[in-house]
């Protein structure tokens, strides 16, 4: 719709009004079926990475939140509990995530969750060391 604004205000900058462009050849008319397709894919694209955004947005929402709940010494830890749980199924390989929760359940006296919670943090932090291992070995440091 921003595109079809700009169209307009330059061609009343220009002196044509709106109707005089359906005269002249529409650059949609232009285009061929391979632009169109081109077009509406990029569209496509742009429309699900503005999902995407949303969803991480939503995801820091509630990790903030479950973070302050956590400080908050007036609240009940409960909260803080419920909304870091649901990070950490959101994103399984945030280790603050995992982290966070443990505090929390920790602070509620559920001690075996809190020793889960942080296995699977202390489970990413080993997956991520192996993966930077292998990324960084090359052939000249295997010879030594």
């Amino acid at each position: 719709m921003a595109a079809t604004d700009l169209e307009n205000q330059t061609q009343a900058q220009s002196g044509k009004s709106p109707n005089d462009a359906e005269a002249s050849p529409s650059k949609k008319t232009d285009e061929s079926p391979a632009d169109q397709k081109a077009r509406a894919r990029a569209w496509e694209m742009l429309e699900l990475a503005k999902k995407l955004c949303e969803i991480f947005l939503i995801f820091l929402i509630i990790l903030t939140l479950g973070e302050v709940s956590l400080e908050n010494e007036d609240e009940d830890d409960v909260q803080a509990v419920e909304d870091l749980s649901l990070c950490t199924c959101l994103d399984r390989q945030k280790v603050e995530t995992h982290y966070q929760l443990a505090i929390a359940l920790g602070f509620n006296m559920k001690y075996e969750e809190a020793i889960a919670s942080l296995e699977a943090a202390i489970a990413v932090l080993d997956s991520r060391i192996k993966n930077l291992k292998s990324k960084t070995e090359s052939p000249d440091e295997t010879e030594e």
